[in-house]
């Protein structure tokens, strides 16, 4: 009888780890899913579209036998959970997909809990569980299940220049600048800077630079909001070529750009793989709220204006930057060492004692 496996991603970031794992488990156990993604998979014994704030029905987690989830600095949920497997003698697993706001993954109402094991993507996110009682919790550096398989999006340099002439970009420099949710969030005083005054620095260089010879993306993260880019759209409208990008579920416009400035996003890591050049800007005096674990924003790190103004003019003058191939550390397999940790995690079923029929009489 197979073992039933519950699958939970209350982020987007979450959603994108879960789900290689999911769908490689479900021609092999029972399983549940609780989400902010609707899926395709057939048969599950369980199904539920949540949003991250949403409150979820705890009574539904009896009938498994492993819980498998993401991580969220905003969510409970994850946490309830793995909460409950603990107190029911039942595995849990995380996998963190960035290790960004780590505390507050981990640490809710003041108090720290941890899954049995924590699966993560680099020795950079295993590095920030040193000094932290994690107790029993196992921490597995496994890689990232999707950044493993990234390379099905690449596209040919003649499906990009078609698509750069579908989009009037086929003779402009293309920037694509990928927000987070900081504005949404006004969480501006947290980090030093947000969406708005990244874009107005990036506006401030085209600019500067011809604004006609430059296209400008905005790539908005699943989780933000068209409507905070409004008013700074209407103040560059005529200025600079810009268009927004709410959906590129298959990367096509992002791999035009011939720069993708990001801040903290895991996306610049994705364009890093799918061989473009990329720019973590992080404009702040304060460098202890600098996030540079991950290796893709750290080998190309900004901090100021003007070195983000140097930056974008190396890369668009085509000088050579020396930067380590980030593709050479990205695991191929991330998908079977998690499995291969569920496998070894489920409880071993004893098979029933045989029972013998009782002897006919003339046979003792």
């Amino acid at each position: 009888m197979p073992f039933n496996l519950l699958f939970v991603a209350t982020q987007f970031g979450s959603f994108n780890v879960i789900y290689p794992v999911l769908n490689a488990c479900s021609d092999k156990y029972n399983i549940g899913y609780i989400g902010i993604k609707d899926i395709t998979i057939d048969n599950l014994i369980h199904n539920k579209i949540i949003t991250e704030d949403e409150a979820v029905d705890y009574n539904c987690l009896d009938k498994y036998d492993m819980f498998i989830t993401g991580t969220s600095p905003s969510s409970d949920i994850d946490y309830n959970i793995w909460e409950y497997a603990r107190k029911r003698n039942k595995k849990s697993m995380c996998i963190l997909d960035m290790s960004k706001d780590y505390e507050v993954r981990f640490k809710k109402n003041n108090r720290y809990l941890f899954p049995d094991i924590i699966c993560v993507m680099s020795e950079g996110d295993r590095d920030v569980f040193c000094g932290l009682d994690t107790g029993r919790s196992r921490i597995v550096m496994t890689g990232s299940p999707y950044l493993s398989n990234i390379y099905r999006f690449l596209i040919s340099k003649d499906e990009k220049n078609a698509i750069k002439k579908n989009m009037l970009a086929i003779e402009k420099k293309v920037i694509t600048f990928c927000t987070e949710y900081i504005a949404k969030r006004n969480e501006k005083e947290k980090y030093g800077y947000d969406e708005i005054s990244v874009l107005n620095d990036i506006a401030c260089y085209i600019e500067k630079r011809n604004n006609y010879n430059f296209k400008l993306f905005i790539k908005l993260h699943p989780n933000d909001s068209a409507s905070l880019y409004e008013d700074f759209l209407k103040r560059i409208n005529g200025k600079i070529d810009y268009e927004l990008i709410i959906s590129d579920p298959e990367y096509k416009i992002l791999q035009i750009s011939d720069v993708v400035v990001g801040m903290t996003s895991v996306i610049l890591t994705e364009s890093s793989i799918l061989g473009l050049n990329v720019v973590s800007y992080q404009p702040v005096d304060d460098m202890s709220k600098i996030y540079d674990r991950n290796e893709a924003i750290k080998e190309n790190l900004v901090t100021s204006k003007d070195e983000l103004v140097k930056k974008i003019d190396m890369i668009l003058n085509n000088e050579k930057i020396e930067n380590a191939d980030i593709r050479k550390n990205i695991s191929n397999n991330a998908v079977e060492k998690i499995i291969a940790l569920i496998e070894e995690s489920l409880p071993i079923r004893k098979n029933k004692p045989l029972t013998l029929p009782s002897p006919l009489r003339g046979e003792e």
